[in-house]
């Protein structure tokens, strides 16, 4: 994920993110103002990438259109999506609709890895 990638989805422009490893996740946040963006990555077969999906809060809604396997988690307002081996889970705030903010970003990054 990139600045520019937030910038084109969340609409501002983002100075480079913040990277931190948080726990099993490597972790990069954007922010500008009220509206952030948070990227979490970390490697993970796809079983239990479903199996730990599935556990979050719901409703936890598949998706599809976005790497191998995607959902929608916590009444749309996360986007976890797993490809090749990787978990990405997205987070945008801020923005009126930050479904549509994270599917445009897990586009993005599901085509980078």
């Amino acid at each position: 994920m990139t600045a520019s990638d937030a910038k084109s989805a969340l609409g501002v422009t983002f100075a480079a993110g913040k990277l931190q490893t948080v726990g099993l996740y490597q972790s990069c946040r954007y922010s500008n103002g009220t509206r952030s963006l948070t990227v979490l990555e970390r490697q993970l077969s796809r079983s239990d990438f479903d199996k730990s999906a599935k556990r979050n809060p719901g409703p936890v809604v598949h998706i599809t259109g976005i790497g191998s396997d995607a959902y929608s988690v916590g009444g749309a307002s996360t986007v976890l999506l797993w490809k090749h081996g990787t978990e990405l889970t997205l987070l945008a705030t801020g923005v009126a609709n930050p479904l549509k903010a994270e599917k445009t970003l897990g586009k993005a990054a599901a085509g980078r890895l």
